[in-house]
């Protein structure tokens, strides 16, 4: 499967561009869905195996970029899913569908054993390239400090937006993120000193667009699934889900829920703790 995708020389991109393209087309299967195909897989039918497969590849995905963000080793993001894929293919063949449990949940396990066992065979570390939306969680998290963690108002966050060629939608998503814990995890080498420079070392690449709705729709899921206090906190102090540019301050949001700047603030740190965890479940971090 992944192994027709493998790169050679420069032909990563569009390898990797049509990998992409490929398993975009696949829909995630439901409880029952996974059930009958399991069934159908273990009475001998290896085409219910290959969708399985096919329809989990998002998962590996995600999880392998995860990894190649963080980690400077000579593995690329295309040998990472390839490793991912293996360990999905382990999972699917251990998996007991009869337990009551999804699949996911499961394979991830399988997922990031895979790739960790392949990274602790390499030695030779290199530079991996840091993405647009990586840049924007480090200089969103700079103004955030120069400006001292007062309001942060929507002419700010759209200067932010124009000097790194993002969307406003993107900057608030990252100042989410910074919220969450997430940008601790990211290591840029070696040091940049300013936007121009930073912006100059990111590189397109095709799973930005692929990953960036995959993670924008878990958010708003796990955002729907909070307490419904934590939930409207959340909601209202990024604007998630709303068509708002800026990020509202906590007075405002304690109007909003009829509570105290303070409780406001407890809520909002209390859904931003769920979030994150539902998050990493979902694949987005360690």
């Amino acid at each position: 499967m992944i192994k027709g995708y493998r790169v050679k020389l420069n032909g990563e991109e569009l390898s990797m561009e049509r990998y992409i393209s490929d398993i975009a087309d696949h829909d995630l299967l439901t409880a029952a869905e996974e059930v009958l195909l399991f069934e159908k897989y273990k009475a001998g039918c290896l085409m219910s195996r290959d969708r399985l497969i096919t329809c989990n590849l998002k998962l590996v995905v995600k999880t392998a970029r995860s990894y190649s963000q963080r980690l400077c080793v000579s593995l690329n993001l295309l040998d990472l899913i390839s490793e991912g894929n293996i360990g999905l293919m382990k999972a699917i063949d251990k998996f007991d569908h009869t337990a009551g449990n999804r699949l996911s949940t499961y394979a991830i396990w399988w997922i990031k054993e895979s790739i960790e066992s392949s990274l602790l065979n390499v030695s030779r570390t290199v530079r991996i390239p840091v993405y647009r939306l990586k840049l924007a969680y480090k200089i969103s998290r700079t103004m955030y400090n120069k400006h001292e963690k007062r309001f942060i108002n929507s002419c700010m966050i759209q200067s932010i937006a124009n000097e790194l060629d993002v969307s406003v939608s993107d900057i608030r998503e990252a100042m989410l993120l910074i919220e969450m814990g997430f940008d601790r995890t990211v290591h840029i080498e070696p040091p940049f000193h300013s936007i121009s420079e930073m912006h100059s070392e990111s590189i397109a690449c095709p799973l930005d667009s692929l990953c960036k709705t995959e993670f924008e729709s878990d958010i708003k899921n796990l955002i729907a699934q909070l307490p419904s206090r934590e939930r409207i906190a959340v909601s209202t102090r990024y604007s998630v889900l709303s068509d708002f540019d800026l990020m509202v301050r906590f007075k405002d949001v304690g109007d909003e829920l009829g509570a105290s700047i303070e409780r406001a603030r407890q809520l909002n740190k209390q859904g931003i703790e769920l979030l994150r965890l539902g998050l990493k479940e979902h694949g987005w971090g360690s």
